[in-house]
Formats: C-alpha cells, sequence, structure tokens
C-alpha cells in the first residue's frame, strides 16, 4: 500500500489527480484506523498479562465481568471497590 495511487500509462488531468488521491487517503485512512485499533488491544492483552504475571491487577479489571459473582461483590465494584483478579 503505497501514500499515492497512479495508474499506470493514464494521464491525469489536475482535478482527476486531485480526486483519485482523496480516494485513496480516505481508503488509507481508514486501514490504519484498523490497524491502530487492532495494535492498540494488542498491545492492552499484552500488558495485562506482564500486570498479572508481576502479581499486579490491571486498572480495568473492576470493569469486566467474572463468572459465579454475587451480589456482595457486585455492590462492591458499585460502591467504587476493588476487586482481585
Amino acid at each position: 500500500m503505497g501514500l499515492c495511487s497512479i495508474e499506470k500509462y493514464h494521464t491525469y488531468t489536475l482535478q482527476e489527480f486531485k480526486v483519485a488521491q482523496v480516494v485513496w487517503l480516505e481508503e488509507v485512512t481508514e486501514r490504519l484506523e484498523e490497524f491502530r485499533n487492532e495494535a492498540k488491544e494488542v498491545v492492552r492483552k499484552a500488558c495485562r498479562v506482564a500486570l498479572r504475571a508481576a502479581g499486579f491487577m490491571p486498572d480495568d479489571c473492576a470493569y469486566e465481568p467474572i463468572e459465579g459473582m454475587k451480589g456482595k461483590e457486585l455492590q462492591q465494584i458499585r460502591s467504587g471497590g476493588f476487586l482481585k483478579c
């Protein structure tokens, strides 16, 4: 994927070239945003694994549903208490 989209053997007018590049820019921007989101997720998961391996509780752990959680534990979350991951 290049930064500029040019068809071989096609002579562009200035207006055609500008339109083609704007369309290409939108496509590249969309793909980069998808890549960025995937990279953020990979990094987030790696950090959580590393934190847990070192004995720390990740900050976002209190917001994830935990199987088998009962009423008292749910009240602790709602009141701002922390859960052990």
